[in-house]
């Protein structure tokens, strides 16, 4: 499961499911979720990428080579994420957000 959070809106939640069935992150899937979900849903809302800082955690299907160009493209001096030019204290409270609101959500 994937969402955004931010002052303006949540997008999302975003299930990983293949044919009805829930599946692995990896980074074909994620660069997908963010193609075929993310960028159209901040495009339906017009916010311009120019105006997001896009935040994440560190886990491998995040951080990959290609997810990196992909979203360093996308958000230029705007990301924060291992791996990229902008790092992020890892565990830092500000990451969490998602994870805490998602909990009560399926509470």
């Amino acid at each position: 499961m994937w969402c955004a959070v931010s002052s303006r809106c949540i997008v999302g939640p975003y299930f990983f499911e293949e044919n009805g069935v829930t599946v692995t992150v990896n980074g074909h899937r994620y660069l997908k979720m963010l193609n075929t979900f993310f960028y159209p849903e901040l495009c339906r809302r017009c916010i311009p990428f120019n105006s997001v800082w896009f935040q994440q955690d560190g886990i491998t299907a995040h951080i990959t080579k290609p997810i990196i160009a992909e979203l360093q493209r996308k958000f230029e001096n705007k990301l924060i994420s291992r791996n990229s030019t902008f790092r992020w204290a890892p565990r830092a409270p500000y990451l969490t957000a998602p994870d805490f609101f998602m909990g009560i959500c399926q509470a």
